[in-house]
């Protein structure tokens, strides 16, 4: 039996398929070729553009992947759990702005990777490298719907912005915008890990830190302060009998207090504390680092139980002669702890006041009697650090003692314009999540000419005690 001939496409229909692949390939080819030329725009050496007399600077290489970062980690998950996560107010503001619902993915289609953001005396703003996109929606829109500002700079609703060699700045202050571009770029910072941000303070403090987008928060960075390096191994660290609050351990507290001090300079609402701490290191006495000598200095707990919120602090230091008979003219009282001799200088009855004794070659100060009972004597005997400086805060503890400030507070109407309802809806939420942060643990160690710290702002005991044993190791 005779087979039928195979059927063949008719002329007209192979070259309409022929003209259809034809059509996708060039679809395909264009595609690629715009794809390329937007990455080509994007990429850059540089972070960006901001005026050269900033005080303040957060900056990354990549904001896609640094948003996508710390969205994942378990801070923010808790935040945006558990309370009203106000980034979440300013997504809403750019859509509104825009008529764009920010995403990491939208934002690195219009606006690229890089990102610089900074305040200065003209203002607040920051710089991209947009790709090929948003340049042409840019440039539309400076040529036929904008207000032209001069010098290059046009005006966006409330902002302006400015094309510069590549990048885009954007501000609400044009003088801020004019100093931006006069100003040298912003060079990458190799240290700025590829999901994480750099934040830089200028003026009469400095310093730089660097946030992970990592679990745990990883953290580090240098603060332009000068301590004298540490010679021996830190030995209160963690030696405390019960967790404290919030605890820092070093060498010489009164050139760390010094220190601190001169840190703050110029920061709004910083003078009390910065007074307070300047006489607390007045009254310490002088020594050297010649014998080890170092000091731990806690806040234990918050005692809430009255209108007036009092801290339980305590401060240990190694290596001092005390002289407590310069003590005398200042009203102190006698007292025994654990068959230590000691003095207390009241002031606000058992509440508030000075007590000191010494046990073991250790010197004991804390600001009331019933907390030197539960110290002196009992402090243990903790994994030498070879850290210069270290700073631990349980944000457990800081959750419990924030929310029982913030209702004493409302209670009793200490806080502007917010009552006792406002203040669990608004603030508590924040104070409860702190409970799930862990630990901020930060090691310190200085040149003589500044101080450089690493550790991590959020970390939970198991990852605490895996850098604490790397680190002893």
């Amino acid at each position: 039996m005779a087979c039928a001939p195979a059927h063949t496409p008719e002329p007209r229909n192979r070259h309409r398929i022929n003209k259809i692949l034809a059509a996708c390939v060039l679809v395909g080819l264009s595609a690629t070729l715009l794809i390329w030329i937007d990455h080509l725009l994007k990429a850059s050496s540089t972070l960006g553009y901001r005026p050269e007399n900033a005080t303040w600077t957060i900056a990354t290489g990549n904001f896609s992947a640094s948003w996508r970062g710390f969205e994942e980690t378990g801070v923010v998950q808790t935040l945006r759990a558990e309370t009203p996560f106000p980034i979440d107010d300013l997504i809403l503001s750019g859509r509104q702005a825009t008529g764009v619902r920010l995403t990491p993915a939208r934002w690195r289609t219009y606006l690229g990777h890089r990102f610089v953001a900074s305040a200065s005396p003209d203002g607040f703003g920051w710089s991209t490298r947009p790709g090929l996109l948003l340049r042409g929606l840019s440039l539309a829109h400076s040529t036929f719907i904008a207000r032209s500002l001069g010098d290059g700079l046009y005006s966006f609703g409330d902002f302006a912005y400015s094309r510069h060699k590549g990048f885009l700045l954007v501000s609400r202050s044009t003088e801020y915008l004019r100093a931006a571009r006069e100003a040298n770029v912003l060079p990458m910072d190799a240290e700025v890990p590829f999901a994480g941000f750099s934040l830089n303070k200028t003026g009469a403090s400095e310093w730089t830190m660097i946030v992970s987008a990592e679990e745990g928060l990883p953290v580090a960075g240098t603060v332009a302060i000068a301590l004298a390096p540490r010679k021996a191994p830190l030995t209160l660290t963690h030696s405390w009998p019960e967790s404290p609050m919030v605890a820092i351990t070093g060498s010489n507290p009164r050139q760390c207090i010094n220190a601190i001090v001169s840190l703050l300079e110029g920061v709004p609402g910083s003078e009390r504390l910065t007074g307070s701490m300047a006489e607390m290191g007045f009254m310490l006495p002088r020594y050297t680092d010649k014998h080890g000598a170092e000091f731990s200095l806690a806040v234990l707990d918050v005692d809430t139980s009255q209108t007036l919120a009092v801290p339980e602090v305590a401060l240990v230091v190694r290596g001092v002669k005390p002289r407590f008979s310069v003590m005398a003219p200042f009203q102190s009282i006698p007292f025994e702890w654990n068959g230590n001799p000691g003095w207390i200088r009241p002031w606000l009855g058992e509440k508030l006041g000075v007590c000191w004794t010494v046990d073991d070659q250790l010197l004991y100060y804390t600001n009331q009697q019933s907390v030197m009972a539960r110290t002196v004597g009992r402090m243990e005997t903790a994994t030498p650090s070879s850290a210069h400086l270290e700073l631990a805060i349980d944000w457990a503890r800081v959750s419990r003692v924030g929310t029982d400030l913030v209702r004493v507070a409302a209670k009793h109407e200490l806080l502007p314009r917010m009552n006792a309802a406002d203040a669990e809806d608004l603030v508590v939420p924040y104070m409860r999540s702190l409970a799930q942060f862990g630990a901020l643990h930060v090691e310190c160690k200085s040149d003589g000419s500044s101080v450089r710290f690493e550790g991590h702002l959020a970390a939970t005991k198991e990852g605490l005690a895996a850098t604490e044993y790397e680190s002893a190791s």
